[in-house]
């Protein structure tokens, strides 16, 4: 069975969409059947499939940062589990695929760094949640291995929704001059940055940089395509 839970916001679904199809493809090779059901909160209530209480499944797959209550749950149905795309370090007892999400947002701050920008702004998100951790660490350690001191307003951790995250590229391009690239740490926070750049007639590449991680497949067709790090969702599947 695959686990989608329903409450995964747009970014997200973007990039499980994509995983779907490695997962189908990978039980189809193998004669495993699939199963897709989801789990959610009525009325406060944790609620699960009747599919997952029946003796149906083999296994279970579950995608992201897996809520710990329902990690409990999963857990007494004593059904192997595996996570995939966890980015937690520690604290979760079954097994995952895991992206190092550190090293991405180093490796994509570090190609900024080559060109030569200097005015790096950052677009993600402070809660406390490891993907998150690891994005801003991985951008944190690059820039300051290349002893880049950035305006406090580049630095942008308040992205919680579509409207917050307009804000915060509002406010990483103002001041006195633009920034030269945009750091965003999903491909839709970059999709989001290129509009709205667009209808500030602010160039890309020209004017400005913009990356993001991920490589969901909408980001090639964009004008100009996305510059973005790929996360293989064919491998993490199979």
């Amino acid at each position: 069975a695959l686990l989608f839970r329903n409450e995964y916001p747009l970014q997200d679904r973007l990039f499980y969409t994509e995983l779907n199809t490695s997962v189908m493809e990978a039980c189809e090779s193998l004669s495993y059947n699939l199963l897709i059901t989801s789990t959610f909160y009525k009325d406060n209530r944790l609620t699960f499939s009747d599919v997952l209480r029946s003796d149906m499944l083999d296994g279970i797959l579950s995608y992201g940062d897996i809520d710990r209550a329902v990690l409990s749950e999963l857990e007494a149905l004593h059904i192997p589990i595996i996570v995939l795309d966890s980015s937690r370090r520690s604290g979760d007892n079954c097994l995952s695929v895991q992206v190092d999400y550190e090293h991405a947002a180093y490796s994509a701050t570090r190609h900024l760094l080559d060109l030569g920008h200097q005015d790096i702004a950052f677009i993600g998100n402070n809660k406390q949640h490891d993907f998150n951790l690891l994005v801003f660490e991985g951008f944190r350690r690059a820039t300051s291995e290349a002893k880049i001191a950035l305006g406090t307003n580049r630095i942008q951790l308040n992205v919680y929704d579509e409207e917050s995250l307009g804000s915060c590229i509002d406010e990483a391009l103002s001041g006195p001059q633009l920034p030269t690239a945009l750091f965003c740490a999903t491909d839709f926070y970059a999709m989001r940055a290129l509009r709205k750049l667009y209808h500030k007639g602010i160039r890309v590449p020209e004017d400005i940089s913009v990356i993001g991680i991920d490589d969901v497949l909408s980001s090639k067709y964009l004008i100009p395509a996305l510059t973005t790090m790929a996360v293989d969702r064919q491998e993490m599947g199979r």
